[in-house]
């Protein structure tokens, strides 16, 4: 059996804060103890959750991606089309590298889409995503975290639209 207790002081605001934990158990006749220093594990102010974001390049690619995952293709035959190495494409699809018009072109010619018809799904995305408080925003943000959260609601609204 173990039994925690928090052992509180205030602060100079008036909240009580626990500075330590004790756990007593007992296990087997013996009589443990064990003592945390709560202070050496929590921050006095919570961290700030980070805005999801998803760059734009990054929501064009994964559209790309969804389209060419529904028409049966693989990355290294739409990259030969291009003249691109597989890993160059992926690196468009994932949006680490940034399509240009060309590109854009050449990639939804392969995909039997129009040019326009990819940048409409982008800005129908683009509006489903803010209203779910992730920004859309241009180039690549310093907030990884922001990212790994934007993203993983991109993938989760496009699995939802097949």
């Amino acid at each position: 059996m173990v039994v925690p207790i928090m052992a509180y002081t205030n602060d100079r605001t008036g909240w009580k804060l626990p500075d330590i934990l004790l756990n007593i158990g007992v296990d087997h006749d013996i009589l443990s103890l064990n003592i945390f220093a709560l202070n050496a594990y929590m921050h006095r102010k919570s961290m700030p959750q980070p805005r999801p974001v998803v760059t734009y390049p990054a929501l064009v690619g994964k559209i790309l991606a969804q389209q060419r995952e529904i028409r049966g293709l693989k990355q290294g035959a739409i990259a030969e089309a291009l003249g691109l190495s597989q890993s160059a494409y992926s690196r468009l699809e994932s949006g680490e590298s940034v399509l240009n018009l060309s590109q854009l072109r050449n990639i939804s010619t392969q995909l039997h889409l129009q040019p326009a018809q990819v940048l409409s799904l982008a800005d129908q995305y683009e509006a489903q995503l803010s209203l779910q408080g992730v920004d859309v925003i241009a180039e690549k943000p310093n907030n990884p975290a922001a990212v790994a959260i934007g993203l993983g609601l991109l993938a989760a609204l496009l699995l939802s639209s097949r």
